[in-house]
């Protein structure tokens, strides 16, 4: 009895199992039924589509389908058990699985198929869609509507498709390159007005170089003449200076070699004359490099400056180091000629003063004697001064 129940166990799953395989084989032929639509070579790429879409929605279903009696499979088969029924029936309950993984596969490759055939229709309603907007813009330009693009319809076309007015010159060696213009030669026809148009911008763009670098060059040269000014005068500073400490030298000596008050002044006033011409030639330089220094805060010549401004500087720093020190000397060399200028004078007054009392002394007279003697009043004028002065150095 027990293996009775065994036995009409295991035919009841079993029958139940082969109806789900005959569920998964309709599945399948449904799918590949799907799959034969989008086969045919005369379709349209929409139709394709359309049909690729249907067939990608039945095989999902139907994975699903697949999966869910793929596992009804495995419960069935574990409600078996291990009796001598089961194992009789495990070569056909084998089959069914194999059956099942075998759909399966075919649904996949259904599915991948749609795929492709998506993609491929896809590319091809693209290239149609472009094909047809090109068919479009010849019968635009096709204005007399003989199946060619003459002269004027390719330079029309060039203006219209690339807002670009093509010369006689470029219009005549693209007409001579592909005359007639069917619909077959538009896409080289795009290529070489295009090539046109970038050579034409490529020109524009080098000519715009061209002057902006001339400019540029233009503004260096300025700023080197400036530069070149400011080297001149600092040359001419020099100079200047070289001739100052020349004449300052002999503001310098002392003793028996030193200038008379007098000639020490007018020489130190001849130092001082130079090193002023000096100075008004390093102001000039030194608004020559302030000129520099403006023009070269434009971007593009920024930097430019320090080509000239380092030199220029150390120049005029030394020029100022030098202009200083022989000044001191001219300084110095005024000072003493006022001290001398003062004490010539003292000696003067002392040798007048002692020419007078001997005056006084040999002519037996008295200093308002000696007074009179040239003047008749009061007051001594220069000239009378002078001429007292002369008669006492006799």
């Amino acid at each position: 009895r027990r293996r009775k129940e065994e036995i009409d166990k295991v035919e009841g799953l079993v029958k139940a199992m082969i109806e789900e395989v005959k569920e998964v084989e309709a599945k399948v032929e449904e799918v590949k039924s799907k799959g034969a639509g989008f086969e045919g070579k005369d379709l349209a790429p929409d139709d394709i589509i359309k049909a690729a879409n249907e067939a990608q929605e039945v095989g999902e279903t139907a994975r699903s389908i697949l999966a869910r009696i793929s596992e009804s499979l495995a419960d069935k088969q574990s409600d078996m058990g291990n009796s001598d029924a089961a194992w009789k029936a495990k070569r056909e309950i084998a089959d069914m699985h194999s059956k099942v993984a075998s759909g399966r596969r075919e649904i996949d490759t259904v599915v991948a198929a749609a795929g492709w055939a998506k993609q491929k229709a896809t590319r091809k309603a693209t290239a149609l869609q472009k094909e047809k907007e090109r068919r479009d813009v010849f019968s635009k330009h096709d204005s007399d509507n003989d199946g060619k693009l003459n002269r004027n319809e390719v330079a029309a076309f060039s203006k219209a498709e690339f807002d670009f007015e093509m010369s006689g010159e470029v219009l005549d060696k693209i007409m001579r390159k592909l005359e007639p213009i069917a619909f077959e030669k538009l896409r080289p026809l795009f290529q070489k007005v295009a090539i046109a148009r970038s050579e034409v911008k490529a020109r524009a763009v080098r000519a715009e170089r061209e002057k902006k670098r001339q400019e540029l060059e233009a503004k260096k040269q300025a700023v080197q003449k400036v530069a070149e000014e400011a080297e001149s005068l600092l040359t001419e500073v020099d100079t200047c200076l070289g001739k100052a400490e020349s004449e300052a030298r002999p503001l310098a000596l002392t003793g028996q070699g030193e200038l008379a008050a007098e000639a020490l002044k007018e020489a130190a006033s001849a130092v001082e004359a130079a090193i002023g011409e000096a100075s008004a030639l390093l102001e000039k330089a030194a608004q020559r490099a302030k000129k520099i220094e403006e023009d070269c805060r434009e971007e593009e010549l920024r930097g430019y400056e320090l080509h000239f401004l380092g030199r220029m500087q150390q120049r005029q720093s030394r020029a100022e180091g030098w202009a200083q020190k022989v000044i001191g000397v001219a300084e110095a060399a005024k000072e003493r000629a006022v001290r001398k200028a003062y004490a010539e004078i003292d000696s003067k007054r002392s040798e007048l003063v002692a020419a007078i009392r001997n005056k006084m002394g040999e002519e037996s007279k008295t200093g308002e004697q000696i007074f009179k003697g040239f003047t008749d009043s009061d007051k001594l004028c220069k000239d009378k001064f002078l001429e007292m002065l002369k008669d006492f150095e006799q």
